[in-house]
């Protein structure tokens, strides 16, 4: 008889474990667009390769992006057709910073990017097809 009550309790907590885990339908009734969003850099395509915190990206409405790649901010035009994605080279500013390498790469790789795919709450930007640079929703932007 003990062995069925703990039996039927360690079920229990199993269970509201993997419930607390478990998206609420309104989380999954999110559905994230490149727009008025702010993405926060998580890798760079499909590595695991440590990512500066602080690096994100936001795509206005007028075809504008800003950001920051972690110490500086950078702005510029996009053109979005359908699934393609264009990133024109715009302005930063240049303060020098201990995470310099990676910001660079992060700037330079933008460059590159034709195209994006949204899925979830993440955000790949592409060249050809082949995953650069990879993100996650942030905060709304209203």
């Amino acid at each position: 008889m003990n062995k069925s009550i703990l039996f039927t309790l360690l079920l229990s907590f199993g269970v509201l474990g993997c419930s607390a885990t478990t998206p609420t339908a309104q989380e999954q009734q999110i559905s994230y667009e490149l727009q008025n969003v702010k993405w926060r850099l998580i890798s760079f395509g499909h590595t695991r390769m440590a990512v500066h915190e602080g690096s994100d990206i936001t795509f206005d409405q007028d075809g504008r992006y800003s950001g920051s790649g972690g110490c500086n901010n950078f702005m510029g035009n996009y053109e979005l057709k359908d699934d393609t994605l264009t990133l024109k080279q715009g302005l930063s500013t240049m303060m020098a910073c201990p995470i310099m390498s990676q910001e660079a790469k992060f700037l330079q790789t933008m460059q590159q990017v034709d195209g994006y795919k949204i899925i979830g709450d993440v955000l790949d930007l592409s060249h050809e097809g082949h995953s650069l640079l990879r993100f996650k929703a942030d905060i709304l932007k209203k």
